[in-house]
């Protein structure tokens, strides 16, 4: 058994006034989740929250044996785990998209979401939009998540056409929670090992502050430090958006009073700055992969066959973040 040592922390930042970026730590789950939500007026706060929410309470019911919401697909070449994490998240999305159709102030809200899952062997990434999941290794860094954005898009297809994007297709997303009735999510599985670190962020971060000088800041320290030193960097460099950052490090065995003691008292937690121990196996280490795009289930074509991104018709703003209307995804209908 390993401990997974972890802290959560979001921040408003220096021009926003609300906060539309939602996290959980739930240790008891094995379940870290950020979410960053978009809409007018609260919309944005109310589908952050939700997401978190409708994920977090998915694996609750999982654990108490609860009747589950009818699972919208099973794949068999999946783990189980992968499995249920996808399900969760489709499940968060059809919660978003109900709540948008029934209630008008909701209407048109949306969310990112990037979610880690621990099982007994491996860890479990899952991400929509453009909120971020890092792995550092061995002192190298990799991005995790797919990022469904325009940019991220052209990039695949002429990158040497890059230039001629303003920094308004930065934050023009392909894909969002809530925004259709159906979703698909990218995700990975992977072996993980002590040592290794991973972070979950907003993209109030991963603009300010490049994945080197994440790395950099990660790579020592206990995770509720790290939280702070990420958000206060964020800040300094403008906070020009809401920051949210969970730092998990996989630490060493434990022996047999603590995870006894953590039976007794572990306490999962849903806020700002929460640090609890968790406990799942790990194999014995045996070569990491030296690229986890290779344990990517997405389809090549998701990443190589994205059609050419078309933008002749309206878009709708939510302060930095837009969705595509229409073309090619089908948003907003």
């Amino acid at each position: 058994m390993v401990m997974i040592d972890s802290a959560g922390l979001s921040d408003v930042g220096r021009k926003r006034l609300e906060n539309q970026d939602c996290f959980c730590v739930e240790d008891n789950l094995n379940l870290y989740v950020v979410a960053d939500g978009m809409g007018g007026h609260l919309a944005g706060e109310v589908a952050g929250r939700m997401v978190v929410d409708s994920i977090r309470n998915y694996f609750i019911a999982l654990s108490s044996k609860r009747k589950q919401p009818p699972p919208p697909r099973h794949d068999d070449s999946l783990s189980p785990e992968a499995n249920h994490l996808l399900n969760a998240v489709a499940y968060a999305n059809s919660q978003v998209y109900q709540a948008s159709i029934d209630e008008p102030g909701y209407r048109g809200m949306g969310s990112t979401v990037a979610a880690l899952l621990f099982t007994p062997d491996t860890f479990v990434a899952a991400n929509v939009g453009d909120s971020s999941i890092y792995l550092i290794h061995e002192s190298n860094i990799e991005r995790l998540s797919v990022p469904h954005t325009v940019i991220a898009s052209q990039a695949e297809l002429e990158p040497e056409q890059l230039q001629l994007y303003g920094t308004d297709f930065q934050h023009m997303l392909t894909r969002g929670i809530g925004i259709e009735a159906e979703v698909e999510p990218d995700f990975c599985e992977s072996p993980c090992f002590e040592g290794d670190r991973f972070i979950i962020c907003s993209d109030g971060l991963s603009d300010k502050v490049t994945p080197d000088e994440i790395r950099e800041i990660a790579s020592v320290g206990a995770p509720r430090k790290i939280c702070r030193s990420l958000v206060d960097l964020a800040n300094e460099r403008g906070g020009d958006d809401n920051t949210t950052v969970v730092v998990l490090t996989i630490g060493k065995e434990m022996g047999l009073w603590p995870r006894i003691k953590r039976k007794i008292d572990g306490i999962s937690k849903t806020g700002f700055g929460i640090q609890r121990k968790a406990a799942v196996s790990f194999p014995a280490k045996a070569g990491f992969p030296a690229c986890l795009s290779s344990f990517c289930r997405s389809k090549p074509e998701e990443y190589t066959g994205i059609p050419r991104i078309q933008f002749d018709r309206p878009t709708r703003r939510w302060g930095q973040k837009t969705l595509l209307r229409g073309h090619p995804i089908g948003f907003l209908q």
